[in-house]
């Protein structure tokens, strides 16, 4: 007796087997040879993801700030951005396994992103915007040179009969390098007037230096021993301020200048003014008519060069220099601002405003 075989179908059923009777399969069951049997699972999972995004930010920037300039620029910028993005992704994956079952998969994924970005900053610069730069720092500070002049604080008034100021220890001028100079007013008359010196002839040996007249300067040993004179091309005038230099270069070269001019002839001077000088304001022939301010007597130095033809005035206080002796810058009568005299005032010489710069 022939055995049946059961058949079992894909939703788990039985299928009949051999027909027991004619020992065949049933006629509906006889494969086809010329076929071939495909199983077609007819599943199709349709994966649709679409994904719209549409943000529409719209923003107005005004920004209006008035700043104050004397330039007023005129800037109109309205730039209109329209960014439109859309990207479309539309992914299909088909996956088809062989020979089992074919799987399609086609998930469309449409990503519609339309940002609309609206951006229109109106800047309207022309009279909304004014930016008027003013710049309360006051643009390019012009550096002020405040080079400031210093003054003289006054000068020191001889009468011309009496009026003297006296100096301990004094000045040596001795056998070298000197000089003398200083700021003279006159108001009477050159003739055999003093700088300084001694009143009497003796001490001997000590200087003495005057005018002679109104175009002569004269520099004489005290008590004999020899005199130079040396005369200016023109007249020295009345009532006016003028600037004296005597000055001795080291090999015995003396010059005398009158407002940075020099005499007409040189002197080689070697003489030895071996005492001290102490007197200002006279000589033994004569007292000094007028006024004197920044005198200075620098001893062992030349200050300038008597070879030179002409010197500048100087329109600043002098100094006290490493050998300077005495320096009268007539803050008040008695001072000696290089700190060696001590100055007696004799017979009321006075100290005043009146100066040369």
């Amino acid at each position: 007796m022939a055995k049946g075989i059961i058949l079992f179908d894909s939703d788990g059923f039985k299928a009949p087997g051999i027909d027991p009777r004619t020992g065949n399969y049933p006629p509906q069951l006889i494969p086809d040879p010329s076929s071939t049997p495909t199983p077609t699972p007819t599943q199709t999972p349709t994966l649709t993801a679409t994904q719209t995004v549409t943000p529409t930010p719209t923003q107005t920037l005004t920004a209006s700030p008035t700043l104050t300039a004397t330039a007023t620029p005129t800037l109109t910028a309205s730039p209109t951005l329209t960014a439109t993005n859309t990207p479309t992704l539309t992914a299909t994956r088909t996956v088809t396994p062989t020979p089992t079952q074919t799987l399609t998969s086609t998930p469309t994924l449409t990503a519609t992103n339309t940002p609309t970005l609206t951006s229109t900053p109106t800047l309207t610069s022309s009279p909304t915007l004014t930016p008027t730069l003013t710049s309360t720092a006051t643009p390019t500070p012009t550096p002020t040179s405040t080079s400031s002049v210093v003054t003289l604080a006054g000068s020191l008034l001889f009468n011309g009969s009496t009026q003297t100021l006296g100096m301990s220890p004094g000045v040596i001028f001795g056998a070298g390098a000197f000089t003398l100079e200083g700021w003279f007013y006159n108001n009477s008359s050159f003739t055999t007037k003093g700088i300084i010196g001694s009143p009497v002839t003796s001490p001997t040996g000590c200087m003495n230096l005057y005018f002679a007249n109104n175009t002569t300067i004269t520099s004489d040993r005290n008590g004999g021993g020899g005199s130079f004179s040396y005369t200016m091309a023109t007249p020295i005038s009345l009532n006016q301020w003028h600037y004296l230099i005597y000055n001795r270069n080291s090999g015995g070269l003396t010059a005398v200048y009158i407002d940075g001019v020099r005499c007409n002839a040189t002197s080689n001077d070697t003489l030895n003014y071996s005492t001290a000088t102490d007197t200002i304001g006279r000589y033994y022939g004569g007292y000094w008519p007028g006024y004197w301010t920044n005198m200075r007597m620098t001893i062992g130095t030349a200050v300038y060069n008597s070879t030179l033809s002409t010197q500048t005035n100087p329109t600043s206080p002098l100094t006290s220099l490493a050998n300077t002796k005495y320096l009268m810058l007539a803050a008040s009568v008695t001072t000696d601002t290089s700190g060696i005299q001590t100055v007696t005032n004799n017979n009321g010489v006075t100290q005043t405003s009146t100066k040369p710069f």
